[in-house]
Parts: structure tokens; C-alpha cells; sequence
């Protein structure tokens, strides 16, 4: 940025007082329309002061004083606003906090327009996803700086793990607010009014999404390719979680999201590496759209696949679906069969019950499957939970005996997982 009519160089002292006061419109109108080469001076004075002290003594020296703790999101917004990138990146603790995310942090970049907003946010946005990140308000802020031209778009797996906790309260919230017993009370009081306020002026998630239309078309999407990290799930936190869903959900009703697409996506996001908790947050959000019975048909062979999902979540979910596709005739009976053996293997017992359940009113209903169906029956023989072992023998014992000569077959090759008593109650039903 370059300036018409030469300016007096920043005051130092004047500078390091308008931040020890909290003064965020001064401090801004000292770099409004400077050049990099009249910024450069503060920055080499600001950026060693923050880095070596800031965390240290929990305040920032000046001239004659230490700037308060309370200040430091101004303070914070000085350094973008004269420092280098290499500076700032010295300040890693203080970028996983929310304190100086709002809007005098971005209006100094917009007014400096750094060529490094790119990098800077990329890179602090990967801080946040971390385990230790704090910073709640950081989405809002980068998305402010894309929506205003000085950010490029971004797309990275940190991107939108931030956007999981796009918060309103986060974003605008001052440190100054909080109670601090070394200032006057009537400072502290001024401040928690502000603070009250600005909690009741919050916008709930849907009118986040709402605000900033762009993100229905692309990163709302997004949240079905991304794992989350520690911490960074949509069930970390289960009341934010229930919120994306229930906001999901109506904007799908509402059609301003494709419902078609977006059941595709839980399905699909489903097959994928995921956390208990993230695949939790999707058979939620599955449960939540209602699919109708027109629509688990024609998504049979997604719902076939989560059965080779090693976790319960999603075979549940398939079970479930599938077991309501059986009564009108819509089951591919063949390929269920293929795929529910591995459930009998290794699900928990309650997931395994659940398909021998199924796999006995497929015998039941089907005669024509019901050797195919009891021979499936006998992987639960090896299962290492004597529960599930007992439940097998007792579906195998609702047919026809003695047992057809290949379910006899499958029956005697799987007995080496069985307890005597068990493998003698098999017996019973050859003869």
C-alpha cells in the first residue's frame, strides 16, 4: 500500500501507550495507509518485545510501564498490523487463543493487506487444529479476510476442522471483559456489561451459514471428506454437534442444501477412516434426515458396504436399514449374505444379535435361502464372545433338523471355536 503525502514516522512511546490503554482506534489510525517501509521500525521494535515477553511476565514492556495482560488482543492486532510473517510465527502460544479474533484484528490487515495473509492464516489454523487450540473465533476471522479480498480461498483439512467450531461468542469476545481484581470495580462492571451484551448479540450456527452464503456451496460439503482430529470432532462437543445436525437437516427441508446429495455423502463419508465419534455424529445425522423407503432402496449397495465397517456405529445403522428392506421383498438376500459374515466375526454382541436376528427371518421367510443363511450362521462360531457362540447354535436350531448336509459341513469346520458343551449341542443337530 502506498501512501500520497508523506507521514511523520510512528511514535514508539505514543505507540506502546495507546496499547497499555486498550486504545484499538488509535492504534489502528497510527498504521492506517502506511507503507511496509514506515511500518518496519515498529515491527522490528514490537515483534522481539512480544516474542520474548508476552507469556513470560504476562505483560508487555514499554518505555516505563508493562502494558496489562487485559490489552494484549490489542497489542496482538499492533504486531499484524507492522510485524513480518517470521515475527508472528514466534507468537505460537498466542495464536491458539480467541482473544484477538475480531474485527481491529482484521480491519489491520485489510488496511496493510499483507502479501503472507495466505501463509499466516493457513499456518495458524493448523495451530488450532491442534489438541491445545482455543481459538473458536479463528474461522470467522479468516473468513472475514477471504470475503474482503486479502486472504486467498482456502481448502485444508484445518480449514474446516475450524469451521466445526465456527463460533459467534468466540469471535468478537475481549479478553478486557473479563474480571480482573487489579482494575477499579467500576471497570470490571463496565466491562461484564459488555460482555453480557455482546453474548445476547450472538448468532446461532444457521445464521452463521446464512451470513456467508458461500459456505452452503462448498465447505458445508466439506464436513463429509474431513476426519476430525483429537478433540476437533463434530461430537466433541455434542451440543455444537447436535446443532450442525439440526441445522443440516432444516436447510435440507428448506432446500436451500440437496437432500439427495446429502445422504449420499453420510453414507459415503461413512466407509471412510473415521473416529467413534465423528462416525456417531453421521448415523445421527442419517437418523435425523428420515430417509424414506424409496430412498434406503436405491442406496442398498452404500448400506451393503457398511457392513465391513469395523466400527458398530455404522454396521448398526446398515442392519437397521436393511432389516426394514427385508419384510417388502426390496433385500438383495445374495449379497447380504456375502457381506454379514464379517459381522459375525467380529462386531460386539449386541451388533452380531442383531444380524442373526435378521439372518433368522431371512431363513424363515426365504426357504429357498435358508441353507445359504445357515451356513453364514456358523462364522458366528468363532466369535470370541461365548454369548454370540450360544445365540448362533440356537438360530441354527429354529430349522429343519438334522441340518443339510452343507450347513453340517460349515458346522463341523468351525467346532474348533466352541466350548465342549457347546460343540455337543451342535451334534444335536446333525443327528
Amino acid at each position: 500500500m502506498t501512501s500520497a503525502v508523506e507521514r511523520e514516522p510512528i511514535d514508539l512511546a505514543v505507540l506502546m501507550d495507546v496499547i497499555a490503554q486498550g486504545d484499538d482506534d488509535a492504534m489502528l489510525a497510527m498504521f492506517r495507509g502506511r507503507t511496509e517501509a514506515e511500518r518496519r521500525p515498529a515491527g522490528a521494535y514490537l515483534g522481539p518485545l512480544a516474542a520474548q515477553n508476552w507469556y513470560t511476565t504476562r505483560e508487555l514492556p514499554r518505555y516505563d510501564c508493562l502494558v496489562p495482560h487485559a490489552y494484549n488482543d490489542t497489542a496482538f492486532a499492533a504486531v499484524l498490523a507492522c510485524c513480518t510473517l517470521t515475527q508472528i510465527k514466534r507468537l505460537k502460544h498466542e495464536h491458539r487463543w480467541s482473544w484477538w479474533s475480531n474485527d481491529v484484528t482484521v480491519e489491520a490487515l485489510v488496511d496493510r493487506q499483507p502479501s503472507w495473509t495466505t501463509a499466516w492464516a493457513t499456518w495458524a489454523l493448523e495451530l488450532e487444529a491442534q489438541p491445545s487450540g482455543r481459538n473458536e473465533g479463528l474461522f470467522l476471522l479468516v473468513r472475514k479476510l477471504i470475503r474482503a479480498g486479502v486472504c486467498e480461498p482456502l481448502d485444508t483439512d484445518a480449514y474446516i476442522l475450524a469451521m466445526y467450531r465456527a463460533n459467534d461468542f468466540w469471535y468478537g469476545c475481549r479478553r478486557r471483559w473479563s474480571h480482573d481484581h487489579r482494575r477499579p470495580p467500576e471497570e470490571n462492571e463496565a466491562g461484564r456489561a459488555l460482555f453480557l451484551a455482546h453474548r445476547d448479540a450472538c448468532r446461532p450456527l444457521r445464521q452463521l451459514l446464512l451470513d456467508d452464503p458461500e459456505l452452503l456451496d462448498h465447505e458445508v460439503w466439506r464436513l463429509f471428506d474431513v476426519r476430525g482430529r483429537p478433540s476437533r470432532e463434530l461430537y466433541s462437543y455434542p451440543e455444537w454437534g447436535k446443532q450442525w445436525i439440526d441445522t443440516l437437516v432444516a436447510f435440507v427441508d428448506e432446500d436451500r442444501l440437496d437432500r439427495s446429495r446429502m445422504l449420499d455423502a453420510t453414507l459415503d463419508a461413512l466407509t471412510r477412516d473415521l473416529t467413534k465419534r465423528q462416525a456417531a455424529w453421521f448415523v445421527d445425522l442419517w437418523a435425523a434426515l428420515r430417509p424414506t423407503p424409496e430412498e434406503r432402496t436405491a442406496r442398498q449397495d452404500r448400506l451393503l458396504h457398511l457392513l465391513a465397517n469395523p466400527l458398530a456405529s455404522p454396521v448398526t445403522l446398515a442392519l437397521d436399514e436393511l432389516d426394514q428392506l427385508e419384510p417388502t421383498g426390496e433385500l438383495d438376500i445374495p449379497s447380504f449374505l456375502t457381506e454379514v459374515e464379517g459381522v459375525l466375526l467380529t462386531q460386539p454382541v449386541a451388533v452380531v444379535r442383531k444380524a442373526l436376528r435378521l439372518l433368522d427371518r431371512i431363513a424363515r421367510d426365504h426357504p429357498e435361502t435358508r441353507t445359504d443363511s445357515h451356513i453364514v450362521v456358523t462364522a458366528a462360531f468363532v466369535h470370541a464372545n461365548p454369548g454370540v457362540r450360544d445365540a448362533a447354535i440356537t438360530s441354527l436350531g429354529k430349522g429343519p433338523r438334522p441340518l443339510d448336509a452343507p450347513v453340517a459341513l460349515a458346522a463341523e469346520a468351525n467346532l474348533d471355536g466352541l466350548s465342549p458343551t457347546q460343540v455337543d449341542k451342535v451334534r444335536t443337530l446333525l443327528v
